[in-house]
């Protein structure tokens, strides 16, 4: 009995140690799959496109009554107007 006791007790005590842990570095992250990488571009993207369309937003808000200021200050009075010319004018192309 004791023969087998000490071979249970030597295989127990012997636990084989993993040799693929200490060859890696600690640092190494893992690198993301092809499909993440495409699923991160589109999220980029929706999200850029997000931002310019807000951008555009807030251009318009601003320049559309500064534009309509310039064009009311800009427009020529009744009085100017000489109906005959114009039409010359439209006629001519």
């Amino acid at each position: 009995q004791q023969n087998s006791n000490s071979i249970v007790g030597t295989m127990a005590s012997s636990t084989p140690k993993n040799s693929n842990n200490e060859n890696t570095p600690a640092a190494d992250p893992p690198q993301p799959s092809e499909l993440a990488t495409i699923g991160m571009s589109i999220v980029g993207t929706f999200v850029a496109a997000r931002c310019l369309a807000v951008i555009s937003r807030l251009a318009t808000f601003f320049a559309a009554p500064a534009l309509g200021f310039y064009l009311f200050t800009t427009c020529p009075t009744n009085e100017t107007f000489d109906g005959k010319k114009e039409l010359k004018r439209v006629l001519r192309g």
